[in-house]
């Protein structure tokens, strides 16, 4: 059995869809990072920060990891 164009045509825009919704939430999340970097960096060139140092890193994930920092 062959799919029918106007099936093809629904799969295609679904993966469209899904394409551009991925990009737009990993460019969104990029700025957002960029933005508190931006903001890290000009509280530390005041004065009032003070050094994180990692000490062990112990569980590595996907989306991030989990350390001991002093």
């Amino acid at each position: 059995m062959h799919p029918s164009a106007g099936g093809l045509l629904v799969i295609a825009v679904i993966v469209a869809v899904t394409i551009a919704l991925t990009v737009r939430s990993r460019r969104k999340r990029t700025a957002t990072l960029a933005a508190q970097w931006q903001a890290l960096q000009q509280h530390r060139s005041t004065g009032q920060g003070q050094l994180l140092q990692t000490t062990r890193v112990y569980q590595h994930g996907r989306r991030g990891s989990k350390a001991v920092v002093t």
